[in-house]
């Protein structure tokens, strides 16, 4: 027996954050240092935060997790040392700060919405990203500049983040987005849209005629979290769609559209050749 391991539950239970702390650097067993992490963020004490920041670089995964849970679970006074995180060379360090602050929530909002307009493209990612997750409406106006920036990751990351936060003021800008030259940046804006509802079912109906499959796929998918019945003959003329992926997912939506106008359609599909769209197809039927 290891007289000298620490002994995490007895720590935990007598709120010994001292020892705690000392159990982050255990370097024989990566799970004292996990259940250490852990304990703390449960305890919430803010002398932890400087030491848990640093086991953002742990080796081992789990320690790292925990490590940012606590963090997150700690709150306010994490904040600081969270955004100076957010400028550190590792990138994994970048994004666990990033994942805390969002868990954060609120007091976290007004350091991550200044990061926004930072020089540096990854950490207004980063923080795109944070915001998302946050759902906070402050950052509304500053994401919708970024969809005007020239960084095609950092125009997705902000079209995400906009779906994620469902405020309406985004949606004409979420639909001009839709001409983005970066495919990927169009389908961000076609999955916020999907998250902010139906004003952009028209634009999205077009989009269905799309010679870029993947981008034929996400309208439907958007359409179908929309759920507005308008969608359902154009959603019913891509069941023959070439892509699997595509008449796959306007099956699914018409199945959470839940207009009985498609079940005759939906019927044919069962015959596809594609096992997987005939899944969808059986299981949207089901939904009707």
């Amino acid at each position: 027996m290891d007289i000298s391991r620490p002994d995490i539950k007895s720590l935990a239970e007598k709120l010994d954050v001292e020892g705690l702390i000392n159990a982050l650097s255990y370097k024989e067993d990566w799970d004292v240092r996990s259940g250490a992490a852990e304990a703390l963020g449960r305890i919430g004490d803010r002398r932890a935060v400087e030491h848990l920041i640093a086991a953002l670089k742990d080796e081992n995964s789990d320690v790292r997790w925990n490590a940012k849970d606590a963090l997150g679970s700690i709150g306010e006074p994490a904040v600081e040392p969270l955004v100076a995180a957010l400028k550190n060379e590792n990138i994994d360090i970048r994004w666990s700060a990033a994942y805390a602050l969002g868990k954060i929530g609120g007091p976290a909002v007004e350091p991550l919405i200044t990061l926004l307009e930072d020089d540096n493209s990854d950490l207004q990612k980063i923080a795109a990203v944070a915001l998302g997750e946050i759902g906070e409406e402050r950052a509304v106006e500053p994401l919708i500049d970024l969809l005007r920036d020239k960084n095609s990751d950092l125009r997705k990351n902000a079209a995400k983040a906009l779906g994620e936060i469902g405020d309406r003021r985004a949606v004409e800008h979420l639909i001009a987005a839709l001409k983005d030259s970066d495919s990927d940046v169009c389908k961000s804006a076609i999955y916020a849209l999907g998250r902010i509802s139906a004003p952009a079912v028209e634009q999205l109906m077009t989009l269905l005629k799309s010679e870029d499959s993947d981008l034929r796929k996400s309208a439907a998918v958007a359409l179908g979290e929309i759920g507005d019945k308008r969608a359902l003959e154009p959603l019913i003329a891509v069941l023959k769609d070439d892509s699997n992926d595509v008449r796959k997912n306007a099956a699914r939506a018409l199945g959470d559209i839940g207009d009985k106008r498609a079940v005759d359609p939906l019927m044919d599909v069962l015959e596809d050749e594609d096992n997987d769209v005939r899944e969808s197809a059986a299981d949207a039927l089901y939904k009707l």
